[in-house]
C-alpha cells in the first residue's frame, strides 16, 4: 500500500473455486510500472479449474484498454463500465478520481456474468477490509 499513489482494492467476493494464485512459488500480487510513469498491481487468482482470472489496478486512467467500453451501469451506487465479448462479460471497470480498478474474466470467459458483477462490487479498499 505504501509504493501506491493510490488506495489498494482487494475483492471481498470470489468466484466459489478460486484462491490467490501462488502456484509455483508465484505472487499472487505484483506491483509494477506503466508506461514509465504510472503504478499498477495485478491480483491473480486461479480458478478450481485451473483458469485465471484477476483485478487489476493503475493511476493510469487513460489505458488502452479501457477504450471501449459496452455500458455503463450503476451496480449498488457505484459506477462501473461494462466490457462484453459477445454476450460474456470480460471486463468490468471502477474508476475513481486517484485510480482504476477492473475485474478481468479468463481467457476463455469462464466466470459468469453474475460473478463478474458480484466480484467487482465486492472491491473494497484494503484498510476497510482489514479493520472489518
Amino acid at each position: 500500500r505504501k509504493k501506491l499513489p493510490f488506495p489498494l482494492m482487494v475483492p471481498t467476493v470470489l468466484e466459489r473455486s478460486s484462491y490467490a494464485d501462488s502456484y509455483n512459488g508465484d505472487v499472487p500480487a505484483r506491483l509494477y510500472r506503466v508506461q514509465g510513469k504510472n503504478k499498477a498491481v495485478r491480483l491473480v487468482f486461479r480458478t478450481g479449474a485451473g483458469e485465471y482470472w484477476g483485478v487489476q489496478e493503475t493511476d493510469w486512467s487513460d489505458a488502452p484498454v479501457l477504450a471501449d467500453k459496452s455500458f455503463r451501469h450503476d451496480l449498488g451506487g457505484r459506477e462501473f463500465d461494462l466490457y462484453y465479448s459477445g454476450g460474456n462479460l470480460h471486463m468490468v471497470v471502477l474508476r475513481t478520481p486517484r485510480a482504476t480498478y477492473w475485474v478481468v474474466n479468463t481467457l476463455l470467459d469462464s466466470l459468469s456474468n453474475e460473478t463478474m458483477i458480484a466480484i467487482a462490487k465486492g472491491l473494497r479498499p484494503l484498510a476497510t477490509v482489514a479493520k472489518s
